[in-house]
């Protein structure tokens, strides 16, 4: 135990009783001025008591003599209470610390090589990228052996932090959880602040920074604006390691869509001039192809959203606008974005095509290739070109 508390604690304790001691007194003795004087008295006790026939005297020495024991015992009581909290703040340090022992974090320009074996020669399993958080197997040779999201294998020990606390919270990102059925993104902290976007129960959003008057500032889409803290649930996620197959698959698919974004493009650029000219002659649809499906959608990027619209010139909502754009190609859907879940057949992210209807939690958009959609966004927004990646995709679905 620190000695300083000790002292404190034994002065505190004497002061008190030198108070009890000198409360019980009688009127007519001197008060005890200190705690020398105390020990003084105390120590005269028996003498006094021979010389007087004065009972009180006699009962003050008594008292003191009490007072002594229980001193001890009092000073005893409080230094094992003080050794008892220092030692479980030393046991709560060390279990906080025992969390982040086994965690690492990349700390790469870029990315660093994840191999299946503690060798620069060995194979490449994937690819561990800055802040990417991993957990630690074992380590061997200057090598460490880690568990990162879907890959599992041997990093050079000098593009890791391990066993840092602050690494990994520096490596956190915050994400807020919709926890209402629709939730309003304002333009400032103010609930009479204008509505930027309306996003739907269970979305994610990345969050900007933290509580402030039970307000947090968020990005949803591409807008940054607050929500209430009231109907979020704040959680610190991470990023991990990606397998090299994924990577290949990922570049494979940016390579055959090219052409397709570059043509998805051009219709948007083609449909943006349309718009600011004031002419509203739009392309007949042609084709039966999923791309077709997709050009022909971008002719209407601009034009207005509308809750419970169903018009690709005048506004529609999310499933009004997929449903009006496929009904040019004699395909029936629903006026539903979670019914549009359960149309045609589904297909994974990694296969998506021109064409795919993409379901979110409470909307849906149209793939157009490039790892871009175009969908009715918001009444701010209106129809318009996103990356298909800007929320977590619930199914993709194939109809042609």
């Amino acid at each position: 135990m620190n000695r300083n508390r000790k002292v404190q604690a034994a002065a505190l304790t004497l002061s008190a009783g030198i108070m009890i001691a000198g409360a019980s007194l009688p009127a007519k003795a001197a008060p005890v001025a200190g705690a020398s004087a105390m020990v003084k008295l105390a120590s005269n006790t028996d003498s006094a008591a021979a010389d007087t026939e004065d009972t009180s005297v006699t009962g003050t020495g008594s008292t003191l003599s009490g007072v002594n024991r229980a001193l001890a015992d009092v000073v005893s009581d409080t230094s094992d209470e003080l050794d008892a909290e220092e030692d479980q703040a030393a046991a709560d340090a060390a279990a906080e610390q025992k969390k982040y022992d086994k965690l690492a974090v990349a700390r790469v320009s870029d990315y660093a090589n994840v191999r299946k074996h503690a060798s620069q020669n060995s194979k490449l399993v994937g690819h561990i990228y800055n802040n990417n958080l991993g957990h630690v197997i074992g380590t061997k040779d200057g090598w460490t052996k880690i568990s990162s999201g879907d890959v599992t294998g041997w990093v050079k020990n000098e593009y890791l932090t391990v066993g840092s606390k602050d690494a990994v919270k520096k490596a956190a990102k915050k994400v807020a959880t919709v926890n209402t059925t629709t939730l309003k993104v304002r333009e400032k902290a103010d609930k009479d602040s204008e509505v930027l976007d309306l996003v739907p129960g269970s979305s994610k959003l990345k969050v900007l920074s933290g509580e402030k008057d039970g307000w947090i500032k968020v990005k949803a889409d591409d807008d940054k604006g607050y929500v209430s803290a009231e109907y979020v649930t704040v959680k610190d996620t991470f990023s991990h390691a990606k397998t090299i197959e994924s990577i290949k698959a990922a570049q494979k698919t940016k390579a055959a869509e090219s052409s397709v974004r570059d043509e998805a493009s051009g219709s948007s650029s083609s449909s943006s001039s349309s718009s600011s000219s004031g002419s509203s002659s739009y392309s007949a649809p042609s084709g039966g192809s999923g791309s077709s499906v997709a050009s022909y959608a971008c002719q209407f990027v601009g034009n207005p959203y509308v809750w419970g619209g169903t018009s690709l010139t005048n506004g529609a909502d999310c499933s009004g606008f997929v449903m009006s754009v496929y009904r040019q190609f004699g395909v029936s859907l629903p006026h539903s974005s979670s019914a549009d879940r359960s149309v045609g057949r589904g297909v994974s992210t990694s296969d998506m095509q021109p064409g795919d209807i993409v379901c979110y939690p409470g909307h849906v958009a149209i793939y157009i290739g490039g790892g871009k959609i175009v969908h009715a966004s918001n009444a701010r927004d209106g129809i318009k070109i996103s990356n298909a990646s800007y929320r977590g995709i619930s199914a993709v679905r194939r109809v042609l």
